[in-house]
């Protein structure tokens, strides 16, 4: 294969990292590339040419692994293995409900982080106490959305710029490039990126889930998400609970972690409980059963629903591993065995942020006027494999 000459600048500079690094010492450094550039293409090489023993390639999501690991699948990556970030940085939740880090550590290895946009201050400095003698390339794209609630620290880091388009004739790396290059909310259609009428576009959607199709919608607003979930689960002809539905998790435990996409199986429904929390009125929790797993759910989850709801509040059996603590809070608490979920057939960007689906419909309707607009479509857009369908709004400007 042909390198273009930012891979093989990139290449080139952690090769020079591996060798010049003080012995005993962690270096760290970043690449920062466009979509489309070939930033898994350079992961092999980087790897084949290693200074190092063993290689680690992580993600902050098991879905994140999944698709980088696909990507590398057929290459003769000896000694290498994959991980979250949190299955590598933490152990057990404490009393108070944090993430305890480890107290082993990563030693003598190539460390490379994908998808590293969404790796927060707290992530990326639990990483640093769990790592000697080693070298960490982070891997990303600036443009993406920033975690919430943080900046990404990782572009901080001395980092290598990829701009060199690998792909020209991919209809939606054109026009996600092209959104970053112009940055006006102006999108290029394509023979892979369409604009369809709304009400045609939510029948298309709901056909594509009834055919089990590899598809998701992605919203601007919760206010649509929750609504967008009920109308494509009404029309698939689900009931209220769930029957082998597209998921989230919207914490992490050690079964899911935050924003990883699944399907609901084998789930036994026993009781529903309404919570009435401070500022935010009665919410409906579902809780469900699978082995020594419960999956409190939540239909109408929004962003601040659940960010003062109590265990103690939803009478659960004492065989929830609590860690004697009955009053962590759900949105921040990690309990090992206990997975928060709502509805996944329409997400919002952030959650689809290391996700891939081959076909992502867009509604940015009803955002706020100074939301940075090309930054959020570009992240959307960059979420599917094979095509793109625009839902119209008075937000974006078509071409």
């Amino acid at each position: 294969m042909i390198l273009t000459t930012d891979q093989e600048k990139v290449i080139h500079m952690a090769n020079l990292d591996m060798r010049s690094r003080p012995r005993n010492n962690i270096m760290c450094a970043a690449v920062d590339g466009f979509a489309g550039v070939g930033k898994t293409t350079i992961i092999p090489n980087i790897i084949k040419d290693s200074t190092f023993p063993s290689s680690l390639v992580m993600a902050p999501t098991n879905k994140a692994v999944g698709v980088i690991k696909s990507k590398l699948a057929g290459h003769d990556l000896k000694n290498c293995s994959y991980a979250t970030l949190h299955s590598v940085i933490y152990g057990k939740p404490s009393k108070e409900g944090t993430w305890i880090p480890k107290f082993d550590t990563v030693d003598n290895t190539l460390i490379i982080v994908d998808e590293s946009s969404m790796v927060t201050d707290q992530v990326y400095n639990d990483l640093l106490k769990r790592i000697r003698d080693s070298y960490i390339l982070f891997i990303g794209d600036s443009f993406q959305l920033e975690p919430v609630g943080c900046p990404c620290p990782i572009f901080d880091l001395p980092t290598t710029k990829m701009t060199q388009v690998v792909r020209h004739d991919n209809g939606i790396l054109n026009t996600a490039n092209n959104l970053r290059v112009v940055q006006n909310a102006t999108v290029a259609l394509n023979d892979d990126v369409h604009l369809i009428d709304k009400n045609v576009s939510i029948r298309r959607f709901a056909e594509d889930i009834y055919f089990g199709k590899d598809s998701v919608m992605i919203c601007a607003t919760n206010n649509a998400r929750v609504a967008y979930n009920k109308v494509i689960r009404q029309a698939i002809g689900k009931t209220d609970k769930i029957d082998k539905d597209q998921l989230i998790a919207v914490n992490n435990s050690s079964e899911y972690d935050n924003g990883e996409i699944f399907v609901g199986d084998d789930m036994t429904y026993t009781k529903s409980r309404t919570v009435n929390l401070p500022g935010v009125g009665n919410v409906d929790i579902d809780i469900y059963k699978q082995g020594e797993i419960t999956f409190l759910h939540v239909p109408n989850l929004m962003t601040a629903s659940l960010h003062t709801l109590q265990f103690k509040d939803l009478d659960i059996s004492t065989k929830i591993d609590l860690f004697g603590k009955e009053n962590i809070h759900i949105a921040t608490g990690i309990v090992k065995n206990v997975v928060i979920t709502t509805w996944a057939y329409a997400v919002s960007c952030h959650k689809m942020q290391g996700s891939q689906f081959e076909t992502v419909y867009v509604d940015f309707d009803y955002c706020s006027s100074n939301w940075n607009a090309s930054r959020w479509l570009y992240t959307g857009i960059t979420r599917a494999s094979k095509k793109v369908i625009l839902l119209p709004s008075k937000n974006i400007n078509f071409i």
